[in-house]
């Protein structure tokens, strides 16, 4: 196919020079026309191919984010993960068991720390549940507030503010606490007065600990 810009100025060389100064600019319009359309035409081809090969970039970057998915979806549920989960019942038991311990001590403590003196200084530092026909309902006690519970419990007896009224405790020279040959398992009553004569860190108060885990 001849080009339009042949085509023009093959005509304007058969015309007169009256006829080109009749219809020189008409085609000079028409080449210019051509010219643009033209420019067009590669622009937009250009721009098409352009197109083209993001399209075909995505599709390979897509085909690749396939390739990977089912590959991490394929060690995914090939990995065995049975003696994780058994090691974190494991643990979730043991620490289950240690709150429900921990909880018991305070329960105890909270007994007789509520009829001292103190108390009432110190309370609010305490999560208590609310007290409903003279009952607590203890289950109420989040794992955090348990744990609250106990480190103040343990901040304030080693600072010695629930020691039972008007008894002085023995000093270390005159201990004279002594677990049975059998090691009989104390109570929680016995523990907090254990802790509450000799001391939180005291031999005593380990030992007495030590079965009562024992026991669990």
């Amino acid at each position: 196919m001849a080009d339009v810009r042949d085509l023009v100025d093959r005509v304007r060389s058969k015309l007169t020079d009256e006829q080109r100064s009749e219809v020189g600019a008409d085609l000079e319009t028409i080449k210019s026309g051509y010219l643009e359309k033209v420019d067009e035409a590669k622009a937009a081809v250009a721009e098409s191919m352009e197109r083209k090969r993001k399209i075909r970039d995505y599709k390979e970057e897509n085909e690749n984010v396939v390739i990977d998915r089912d590959a991490w979806k394929n060690k995914y549920e090939s990995h065995d993960d049975s003696d994780l989960i058994k090691e974190r019942d494991t643990y979730k038991g043991k620490w289950t068991n240690y709150l429900d311990t921990q909880k018991g001590f305070f329960q105890e403590f909270y007994k007789s720390a509520k009829e001292n003196d103190n108390w009432g200084k110190v309370k609010s530092e305490y999560k208590i549940p609310d007290d409903t026909n003279g009952e607590i309902d203890w289950s109420k006690l989040e794992s955090n507030d348990i744990e609250n519970n106990v480190e103040k419990m343990s901040y304030h007896t080693k600072l010695g503010l629930f020691e039972q009224q008007g008894h002085k405790p023995k000093p270390p020279t005159e201990k004279s606490f002594k677990f049975d040959s059998d090691e009989k398992v104390p109570t929680i009553e016995e523990y907090h007065q254990i802790r509450a004569q000799y001391g939180p860190d005291s031999y005593e108060a380990r030992k007495a600990m030590e079965l009562i885990r024992k026991r669990k």
